[in-house]
């Protein structure tokens, strides 16, 4: 008979997964005498957790062990910083704890695989209980990101929040919680299951510090209405809620939706009123509960973003819109709370085409990045594309929007691309240091980055997205089989910001763009 003081039993929360997603186990723990114990899902050396994968016939191969040193490596969490918390144990209790191998070890790939676990309650050899085994099955699956959310732990963007969408109707998207600088560390990857949205979510930007909010909030558009699901660590928390817009369907989100500090939600969303084109702010509380929908006439412009300057007040948002029509390129400031509309800045004809409009902010700082494109060639007389990117301050523009000063772009880089390459994916860099770029180049892809451009091979699968975190350029992606995949694209300017616009934003010779020496 064993002499252990506690007895555990270990069942998986969902036997069946797909590539990329985290598997969670639930560990019942029965006390039968009490003393001294540590957390039992994450401590140093005394859990450890067996891993082995099955062959064709179902026997099991040599197994993986992982600990709490794993962890240390794969989250890079200082060698000081305590594991797990020391507590005392009451004899006859019984409680069950979550156990997420997402803690010890990147998602699974695809295959059958069979966990236990271990762990050591004494110090003589043999003070050790051991649970049941179970079995996981990991199945492949397709999965393309559909947008990305840097967040801040403390005063740079620590924390990125992907959406993908997935080949399976019953729950066609997936969140995925990770660390910017290691985009393999991940905390949460989990479907939507309760129920999955109708429409593409987006996670709602953070102007605060991500571990004060335990929920993050997804918002999409349905109809004529907003729908706000918070999230959880493993998945929906309660029920979607729906805010009316005061707005005609269909709708466009403003990228991004705001969580306020106190977990509520700002929104612009685009949509028409009587006919017209409109703009609608939409806000709830902590608890669902929606303020009346500002209705503004606004007829948006091809690219729209909004910067929400204040983190909690919705006077000092402001959306920007840029716009193509017979009297050139048009960059141009609504302030929403005044329904007041300001030219930024106007390219006369022959005005390049706008890519993109990306925003970086947080906490009332940031930059506002025009991507812009036209023909040129290139000094051996071939026939490339020439990308600019033109940056502006939004908290000058928010603070002076009449100051020529702060409405005078800068050029933020410049890059010779192959004619007709399409824009994959636009992120920012930290502190203000200009955007990385990933583009098609048949019959591969071209990052963009700092150093230079770099050539990448085709996409396994369709989709892919770049990310900044502390300084390191990454390329995430999704293959069938394996799950998510990080390639490291280099180290990015953290120092620098943009220089101040010439008049002459042509591309370099090198197409490496305007961005200075490389940060080592």
């Amino acid at each position: 008979m064993s002499d252990a003081p506690l007895e555990l039993s270990l069942s998986p929360m969902r036997p069946v997964l797909r590539t990329g997603e985290g598997a969670t186990l639930e560990l019942a723990v029965r006390v039968l005498a009490g003393g001294p114990m540590e957390t039992i899902e994450l401590n140093e050396d005394r859990t450890t957790i067996e891993l082995r994968r099955l062959d064709d016939a179902g026997a099991p191969r040599e197994a993986r062990l992982l600990s709490g040193r794993d962890h240390r490596q794969l989250h890079q969490v200082h060698p000081q910083t305590p594991l797990g918390l020391e507590f005392e144990a009451r004899g006859g209790a019984a409680f069950v704890v979550r156990v997420d191998l997402l803690l010890y070890a990147p998602p699974l790939p695809a295959g059958r695989w069979r966990v236990a676990l271990r762990y050591r309650w004494g110090s003589a050899p043999g003070d050790e209980v051991r649970t049941n085994d179970v079995d996981l099955e990991v199945t492949p699956a397709d999965a393309r990101p559909v947008g990305a959310r840097l967040l801040a732990v403390s005063g740079s963007r620590d924390v990125v929040a992907w959406t993908w969408r997935v080949d399976d109707p019953a729950a066609p998207f997936r969140l995925t919680l990770g660390r910017a600088d290691v985009p393999l560390a991940l905390e949460a990857a989990y479907p939507w299951t309760d129920p999955p949205p109708a429409g593409a979510p987006r996670l709602a930007h953070l102007n605060d510090l991500e571990p004060m909010h335990y929920e993050k909030l997804a918002v999409w558009t349905e109809a004529a209405e907003l729908v706000v699901q918070p999230l959880g660590k493993h998945g929906p928390g309660g029920p979607p809620r729906r805010l009316a817009t005061g707005l005609e369907g269909p709708l466009t989100l403003v990228d991004p939706p705001l969580q306020r500090r106190d977990d509520g939600l700002r929104a612009v969303v685009l949509g028409r009123r009587a006919g017209a084109p409109a703009l609608s702010v939409v806000a709830c509380g902590p608890d669902g509960a929606a303020a009346a929908p500002e209705v503004r006439a606004f007829d948006a412009g091809d690219l729209v973003a909004v910067a929400w300057t204040e983190p909690e007040d919705t006077a000092h948002a402001g959306v920007f819109a840029a716009r193509a029509g017979a009297g050139g390129l048009t960059l141009t400031r609504l302030d929403p709370a005044s329904g007041e509309a300001l030219e930024v800045w106007r390219e006369e004809p022959p005005a390049r085409e706008a890519l993109a409009l990306v925003l970086d902010q947080w906490l009332g700082t940031g930059w506002l990045y025009l991507l812009l494109r036209r023909a040129v060639e290139d000094p051996d007389g071939r026939q490339v594309d020439e990308l600019t990117a033109l940056a502006w301050d939004v908290a000058a523009l928010s603070e002076r929007p009449d100051d020529d000063d702060a409405r005078r772009p800068a050029r933020a880089g410049a890059w010779l691309v192959p004619r007709g390459a399409a824009l994959l994916s636009a992120a920012p860099l930290l502190d203000g240091a200009g955007l990385a770029l990933l583009v098609s180049a048949p019959p591969g892809r071209l990052a963009l980055v700092p150093g230079g451009p770099r050539e990448l091979p085709a996409a396994a699968a369709p989709g892919a997205l770049l990310v900044d975190g502390r300084g390191q350029t990454w390329l995430v992606e999704h293959d069938p089989a394996r799950g998510p995949v990080a390639t490291a694209l280099g180290r990015s300017l953290v120092d620098a910001a943009p220089d101040d616009d010439d008049g002459d934003d042509g591309g370099d010779d090198d197409g490496a763009g305007d961005d200075g020496d490389e940060d080592e």
